[in-house]
């Protein structure tokens, strides 16, 4: 096997590993979205035995009088205003108003300002005429009334032009087709509405004054015949499954950003890269690692999604069940890749998770409500959102679904509506695109932002190729000349440079200078020591060397080339061991080896031969099967030593590498060393000034960033020795002078150093030490006369020359120093008693508590940004929602006109059938001319029955049918009949423009007179939209959706930010030495919870102003309905910052903690929070609920599942918000028969949030 495919090997090897340790997560990510499409599976098989109506309607005709009498059938008063006023539109508007005068039926009224039930007026200008309308239903909360606006745009009757302008929305005129695929209520407001009627009024009146007698053939209209089904249930399902589907891969994908940002933060990823892991293969790893999870989970969902378990048919009937699982598998592709890019930006493990499910959900949740978006629109939004493309994908398949329409491969690139929109394909392709994106840039930002570890890359290093390349050696630089330096000693001339070090500098962000152009000549085969004090600047020169930091300036040359422009290279002669422990916590001690023995190039056989030789050497071989978060600090510290040394490296770079070792293994490690000094270059970094002296070959001492000296030990002692130490024992501590003037006596200068107690010390010259022998004789004779007891001599210490260097870089850095003064205890004018009483009980208790609140809000306010961010993006996400909610329910979206062409279909290729017995009849011909100039085909037959012909037609092509037949014609000798398809959403009343300009044609006089009709909407809110949008699917399903996933999420990121304090504490043993000192525990937990509560009240106050503020309509913002949002979340408050602390308790790491949290929460309570809400609607029903399950069941599961307090929060929100769009669209249409509901409503069988609050109230007792 190559060197390549040996590390993509060991990447995988290493993540089936973390796998198999971690095989519950694997678990759970595999069965929870199983069991959530099993539900949906359940769900769909029950709604299939549900009785479903006829196969096929056949609709019947609407004559002349049908169309009138079906007009303003909801309508008490209709308002028509028309201009210009001329004698031609007056002609016109008295002949539509003599046919519509009884149309309307006479009803008591309810506005002074209106008396009569048909009120026509003029009006100057076509401004005037929306003031007019405006001024009419700007405020008036009459539901019975109607408007319409008509604007004759031209009146010369060879090209007769004119506008209807209805107060009625919506009338969708910027879209063709439904979104759904499936249109009924556009047809029925056509009708119900009169637009059609008043349509077919203007249209006869015209007729009637240029031809001077009325029409010949009566205008008929009947819709195409329909395959209707029961797909009520089915369309909640059809809204739950892209829903379910995002949220089952956002949650484990938080799991992936985790484990990332983790390797990422703790530089395990960069010691990978040192050992020869190339960048690429790393992510690779996590690709493969996800993919071989979520592939079981495609598998799984397309499953439930597809397979026909009743006979009558899955979720998806007619959609190839390959396409299903493709999707998935393209979707869980591209959600690693975006994955990535969110590593790539942080290197916090819970910042990431946090925002990588608000990028992902948030837009995911506004944009899927968002009505009428332009395809490029959605083009653009899938490419930067996977949760996006995955929704779009979801309603072109269900679009297929709605009509019976197939879809296959053959037709991958169909809308499903006839239409040029975005098709499944074109989705699999921007999610191709879309992964090939996001590891671009991914990999860009990871490359210029490496995070704490690494060399990071100019921002213009992807152009760098083009750019003319400046290649220098070690040869190029100003040879560095040691020998004119007095503290550096000159190599000798039979040494090789190793490593050499050229005027590397390091400064930080805060402009503190860590490396300061140090200059520095490693040479092979020896040990060179660094030493320094703490902050001198040591790992940070060895991190740069290694790659793990980037230089400001300078270079480092290994066999005369830069390793900064060749890290790859380098790296794979490198051994290191870096100052802190980089080990995998999902590993054993001989994996750790075999993993990193892989990356060097050795084979498994190898490396776990190897591997084991040098725990033996380690002694530690007795733990080779034990994971690392059970070693102690020096088995660790060995494992570390174990990884550097394995794969034979060249160069190795040990940063304190006894450190934690007892002085045993500190000896055998040195004895280690030196055997495998002559082979390599050694580079160690120690305060250990006994082991500088004994492996060091030659040592430099660093001081503030700057190398001091450099040398052999005994140069340096030399350099900065003070000679020998002279040490006497004597009996009387008084004979010191006697002592001291006898040594001098002898000729020897001699410097007293110390004197103690029967102890003192003499410092002794080094030139001098020719006459030592005669002194010490001299000493030795006369011992007992002066009262010698011991004596002896040493020279100077490697501590000793290090505090020496010590001193003299201080001098020259720290002139200016500044000493402090003496802070004394004493008092001489107080009375004061010099010890207090110990305050007890109560008194105790409060300054116990004072000091504990003091000590979390310090820590509050040091960290005060991630605060911040928790509370801005919690905010955003408010805000975001009372957004949506304006936009889902009172969107003010103005609808552009729409001219009623059946050239507005040309981009499907419309088919238009044609039937009568007689093929001369010059309507027919005048319809056939007319639709074959608006560019539709056309099949003539002979016969009257039309239905029959389109019922074989859809029978043999039902796709073909619904999409490219618009309208049909039939004619016979007294009428004209219009047929439409009820999909097209306005091909009503062009069917009606075909008729009535194909009747005013047949006529020789007005042959070539012509008739425009525009739907060109007045988008004034009318009080049609109280019933309408109190009874839309939206605020049944979607408004409660929303506010059971937005808010609760936004409260769940807020109380995240609070597991970090208690769990780092329990940790480090903090809390158990706090309450050693006497502490309550309880004290303890109610001090945090004081301080968060504080913190949390913050944030609901800003939220609640964001809700009043943001609610434009005021449904949520009233007083009773704020009040009772406000009780919610202040009781959420107390139990959810104890379920909070609960967590704290599981794991080790606030990463671990936060991503339970988040992962456990959001199933659990949104999920499963939003399954329940709309099952107990369902089992409330009973008409539907025994069918799926017992009641009683369903309540109790509920009632269980409130102990979690984020369930129960959940559930109150859902349940509030539908009460309060209930409550504040009755308040706005006072004259529905509307009832208003009670938000303290305990029973099971109501929708009121009683319950919920209880448990809220209760919950922390438990936790």
């Amino acid at each position: 096997m190559s060197h390549l495919g040996r590390n993509f090997f060991t990447i995988l090897w290493k993540n089936f590993v973390l796998r198999k340790r971690h095989w519950v997560i694997t678990l759970m990510e595999i069965f929870i979205p199983t069991l959530l499409f099993y539900g949906i599976s359940f769900v769909n098989n029950k709604a299939n035995k549900l009785p479903d109506d006829p196969l096929r309607v056949i609709f019947p005709p609407q004559t002349e009088a049908n169309i009138f009498e079906s007009a303003f059938i909801n309508h008490d008063v209709v308002n028509i205003a028309y201009t210009p006023a001329n004698d031609f539109t007056n002609t016109i508007i008295e002949n539509v108003k003599n046919m519509m005068r009884h149309i309307v039926k006479s009803r008591p009224y309810k506005s002074d300002n209106l008396n009569d039930n048909l009120n026509i007026t003029s009006c100057t200008s076509e401004d005037e005429l929306e003031k007019y309308f405006a001024k009419l239903y700007g405020n008036t909360t009459e539901s019975n009334y109607i408007g319409y606006g008509i604007v004759f745009t031209n009146t010369d009757p060879t090209n007769f032009h004119y506008k209807l302008r209805s107060t009625s929305t919506p009338w969708n005129t910027a879209i063709l087709f439904p979104h759904s695929g499936y249109n009924k209520e556009s047809t029925d407001q056509y009708i119900f509405q009169g637009f059609i009627a008043l349509q077919l009024a203007v249209d006869k009146a015209f007729i009637q004054l240029v031809t001077n007698s009325t029409p010949a053939y009566e205008a008929i209209l009947q819709q195409f015949p329909l395959e209707k089904f029961n797909d009520a249930i089915k369309d909640t399902i059809r809204l739950f499954v892209p829903l379910v589907a995002v949220v089952s891969f956002v949650i484990f994908l938080q799991y992936l950003v985790k484990r990332i940002v983790e390797e990422k933060q703790s530089g395990i990823k960069e010691l990978m890269k040192m050992m020869g892991l190339k960048t690429w293969m790393i992510w690779t790893g996590w690709m493969l690692n996800f993919m071989m999870v979520s592939t079981i989970i495609s598998i799984s969902i397309t499953f439930f999604l597809c397979y026909d378990f009743t006979g009558r048919g899955g979720v998806f009937m007619y959609t190839h069940w390959s396409l299903v699982l493709l999707m998935f598998v393209f979707f869980s592709i591209t959600m690693v890749a975006f994955s990535f890019i969110i590593s790539a930006f942080f290197y916090r493990p819970t910042f990431a998770m946090n925002f990588s499910t608000v990028i992902l959900m948030f837009p995911y949740f506004i944009l899927r409500n968002l009505k009428n978006v332009p395809m490029i629109i959605q083009i653009l939004l899938s490419i930067i959102l996977p949760t996006i493309a995955l929704e779009n994908c979801f309603s072109v398949m269900f679009v297929f679904e709605k009509t019976r329409n197939t879809l296959s491969w053959s037709t991958i690139f169909s809308d499903g509506v006839g239409g040029n929109g975005i098709s499944v394909g074109m989705i699999f392709i921007i999610f191709i695109l879309d992964s090939i994106l996001y590891t671009m840039i991914a990999w860009y930002v990871d490359s210029i932002f490496p995070g704490p570890y690494g060399r990071s890359k100019p921002w213009y290093y992807i152009f760098q190729w083009i750019l003319p390349k400046n290649v220098k050696d070690s040869s190029d630089f100003k040879q560095y000349n040691s020998s004119d330096k007095r503290n550096f000693e000159a190599a000798p001339a039979n040494v090789k440079v190793g490593i050499k070090i050229d005027n590397l500098c390091k400064v930080m962000p805060n402009n503190v200078v860590a490396v300061d152009n140090v200059n520095l000549d490693i040479y092979k085969g020896e040990i060179t020591a660094l030493l320094g004090h703490n902050g001198a600047g040591k790992t940070t020169t060895m991190s740069i060397i290694t790659g793990m930091f980037s230089p400001t300036s300078g270079a480092v040359y290994v066999d005369n080339y830069n390793i900064f422009e060749r890290m790859d290279d380098f790296r794979s002669s490198l051994g290191l061991c870096p100052q802190h422990n980089l080990l995998f916590t999902y590993l054993t001690v001989e994996e750790h080896l075999i993993f990193f023995g892989l990356l060097k190039g050795m084979s498994a056989s190898e490396a776990k031969t190897d591997g084991l030789k040098l725990l033996n050497l380690m002694k530690m071989i007795n733990k080779k099967d034990v994971l690392v978060p059970k070693l102690s600090g020096g088995m660790k510290r060995k494992l570390s030593l174990s990884i550097a040394l394995i794969g034979n490296p060249k160069v190795l770079m040990l940063d304190e590498p006894t450190s934690g070792m007892d002085p045993e293994s500190r000896r055998e490690v040195w004895d280690m060393l030196l055997k495998l000094r002559g082979q390599r270059t050694i580079i160690i970094t120690t305060h250990f000034m006994e082991e500088a002296d004994v492996l060091g070959d030659r040592i430099a001492i660093m001081d503030h960033g700057r190398i001091q000296c450099y040398g052999t030990t005994l140069f340096l002692k030399k350099l900065y020795g003070t000679g020998y130490q002279l040490t006497i024992m004597k009996e009387n501590a008084n004979d010191v002078d006697s002592i001291t003037s006898y040594i001098k006596s002898s000729g020897v200068d001699a410097e007293m150093k110390s004197s103690f107690s029967g102890q003192v010390t003499y410092a002794l010259k080094q030139e001098q030490s020719h006459m030592f022998p005669k002194l010490f004789k001299r000493l030795e004779d006369n011992k007992f006369l002066l009262g010698i007891k011991g004596m002896g001599i040493a020279c100077t210490t490697m501590e000793e020359v290090f505090l020496k260097v010590g001193e003299i870089a201080k001098d020259h850095t720290d002139k200016t120093s500044i000493t402090s003064r003496e802070q004394t205890l004493q008092r001489t004018d107080s009375t004061e008693r010099l010890t207090n009483e110990k305050i007890k009980g109560i008194s105790l208790l409060i300054q116990q508590f004072k000091c504990l609140v003091h000590k979390k809000a310090l820590y509050s306010l040091r960290k005060w940004i991630s605060l911040l961010c928790f509370m801005i993006v919690s905010l955003v996400l408010v805000a975001g929602l009372m957004g949506i909610m304006n936009l889902q329910i009172y969107s003010s979206e103005k609808e552009p006109p729409l001219e009623l062409r059946l050239s507005a279909y040309s981009q499907v290729a419309p088919n238009t059938f044609i039937a009568s017995n007689d093929t001369a009849n010059p309507v027919l011909n005048q319809f056939k001319e007319l639709v074959t100039g608006e560019g539709s085909s056309v099949n003539q037959f002979s016969g009257s029955d039309m239905v029959s012909k389109l019922v074989s037609e859809s029978s043999s092509n039902i796709e073909y049918y619904e999409k490219h037949m618009i309208v049909a014609g039939e004619f016979n000798s007294s009428a004209a009949k219009g047929l439409y398809n009820n999909i097209p959403l306005h091909a009503v009343p062009i069917a009606l423009n075909l008729i009535t300009q194909s009747i005013l044609q047949s006529n020789p006089k007005t042959s070539s007179y012509k008739i425009f009709t525009t739907n060109h909407p007045l988008n004034i809110y009318s009080p049609d939209e109280c019933l309408s949008d109190l009874n839309a699917v939206s605020s049944i399903l979607i408004v409660p959706l929303m506010w059971g996933f937005i808010v609760p999420f936004a409260l769940l990121l807020l109380l995240s930010d609070f597991i970090t304090f208690p769990l780092s504490e329990r940790v480090c043993n903090i809390k158990q030495i706090q309450l050693m000192t006497g502490v309550p525990h309880i004290v303890y937990c109610f001090s945090m919870f004081v301080w968060d509560y504080f913190i949390y009240l913050l944030a609901t106050i800003a939220i609640i102003l964001v809700v009043y503020f943001g609610d434009l309509q005021g449904t949520y913002s009233n007083f009773n309905a704020l009040a009772v949002f406000t009780l919610i979340t202040l009781l959420f408050g107390i139990s959810g910052i104890f379920y909070t602390y609960f967590f704290s308790y599981f794991t080790k790491t606030s990463a671990s903690a936060t991503s339970l949290f988040l992962c456990l929460n959001q199933f659990v309570g949104m999920i499963v929070s939003i399954v329940m809400f709309y099952l107990l609607r369902l089992v409330r029903n009973s008409s539907f609920g025994t069918v799926f399950i017992s009641p009683w069941i369903v309540y109790t599961i509920n009632y269980v599942l409130c102990l979690n307090p984020f369930y129960a929060l959940i559930g109150a929100y859902m349940s509030y918000s539908l009460i309060s769009l209930t409550n504040g669209r009755c308040d706005q249409c006072p004259d529905l028969p509307c009832t208003k509901k009670h938000y303290f409503s305990f029973k099971d069988d109501d929708e009121g949030l009683g319950i919920y609050l209880i448990y809220l109230s209760l919950d922390w007792i438990l936790y």
